[in-house]
């Protein structure tokens, strides 16, 4: 797949396994166990990700109603940082706080991903659900106008097993009105755990919009945006 990729970095963890760092024409990737987890525009040209997952992220107009007021916003699962890239460059700097599970990809994200670029970004290195659900974390005290829920290591989403609690946990801390996106990675293989995923947020939600962003080798994102 990367055959005309130059690698910049590798390396290997116990939470994450491989961890790789790849130049492809103007983007650099960062790719955990074989799947592409964000894309940072070294050359600053960011318009180019507005049809893939990152892009759909913010496209939708429930979205852009939300940031284009002043909010808080939360992103659970940090990675390379794309979407707090593509929010401070399409919006005005809002606070940003994210948790990153992995603290190689913090290193990672300073060094090949621009982390230092971005303006009132806040890290905490950490389990999402494990924070948000400790009533004495600053994170759980907070409210938050955009959540961005996506915490995958690799292919594999960390809290498939307590989803409706995960869910429930982001939904205390989300404000009235608010919006909170679920990435949920889609191909027909899976086409059973994505009816569970969207059964279970049915019923916590009053609302739920969907939207498929196609991607390669069989690999797309269903996004569920979440509100009441």
């Amino acid at each position: 797949m990367w055959a005309k990729a130059s690698l910049l970095h590798k390396t290997e963890s116990k939470i994450s396994g491989e961890i790789i760092v790849v130049k492809y024409q103007d983007e650099i990737k960062l790719v955990v166990s074989g799947y592409t987890q964000s894309v940072y525009m070294p050359r600053g040209n960011w318009e180019k990700l507005k049809g893939r997952v990152w892009g759909k992220f913010l496209s939708q107009p429930e979205v852009s109603k939300v940031l284009s007021k002043p909010c808080n916003i939360l992103l659970l699962g940090l990675g390379g940082a794309t979407v707090a890239h593509l929010i401070q460059q399409k919006y005005e700097p809002h606070p940003i706080e994210a948790i990153e599970l992995e603290p190689k990809i913090i290193n990672i994200g300073k060094k090949f991903f621009g982390l230092g670029e971005l303006e009132n970004l806040n890290i905490t290195i950490g389990d999402a659900y494990e924070l948000i659900k400790d009533h004495k974390s600053p994170i759980s005290n907070k409210k938050y106008d955009f959540i961005v829920a996506d915490t995958y290591i690799g292919g594999t989403f960390s809290h498939e097993g307590d989803l409706s609690e995960y869910a429930m946990a982001i939904k205390k801390i989300l404000c009235h009105p608010g919006i909170i996106v679920f990435n949920i990675h889609h191909n027909k293989a899976a086409e059973e755990i994505k009816k569970r995923y969207l059964a279970k947020l049915d019923k916590i939600f009053n609302n739920i919009k969907t939207v498929l962003v196609s991607g390669a080798l069989d690999r797309d994102n269903l996004l569920a945006f979440c509100y009441e």
